[in-house]
């Protein structure tokens, strides 16, 4: 199946001496892409009489995005939303019914830290992840948004799988 490359989400990264780093996904895949300012230069020579020393000459300059890292497929349904653990150790993704923390070192394992579809088809679901966030300075701390208007706060440190331990805020 062909995926289209429409963008779904965008999580900067702390900046790191002269490259920028960035987080990218789609409805199926997260690509981490490392920025940086990339200036072309060309051999002229020079117009002195005494010594045709060649010079380098700056023609073009501008910013260039490499691929980093391309995690692998593990969604069930379209990736809406993806962030980073404030040391920037562990990325967050999330879909409609499930949410992983990923190893930005090994992204080959992530860890499912959230699943509301369980047992259950996911044509019998009821209640949806609209958005998930990790907290910005406790990384064992992530929120998630869901379809029926509640947030559900859950600490990684109580169970790997938050699903029964979340503490659930509703108006």
């Amino acid at each position: 199946m062909d995926v289209e490359e429409e963008i779904a989400g965008i999580d900067w990264l702390k900046h790191q001496g002269k490259y920028m780093k960035m987080l990218t996904t789609n409805s199926r895949n997260i690509k981490l892409w490392k920025i940086f300012d990339k200036t072309e230069k060309k051999v002229v020579k020079s117009a002195g009489k005494d010594l045709n020393m060649p010079k380098l000459q700056n023609v073009e300059s501008g910013y260039t995005a490499q691929l980093q890292k391309l995690f692998p497929p593990k969604h069930l349904s379209s990736i809406n939303s993806i962030s980073t653990t404030d040391n920037e150790e562990y990325l967050l993704s999330s879909d409609d019914v499930q949410t992983f923390l990923w190893s930005m070192d090994d992204p080959s394992k992530p860890f499912l830290v959230a699943d509301l579809l369980g047992t259950q088809k996911i044509e019998d679901i009821k209640e949806n992840i609209n958005f998930s966030r990790m907290h910005p300075s406790a990384d064992n701390l992530f929120v998630f948004g869901t379809n029926k208007g509640s947030l559900k706060m859950c600490d990684m440190r109580l169970s790997a799988l938050t699903d029964n331990t979340a503490v659930s805020f509703k108006s």
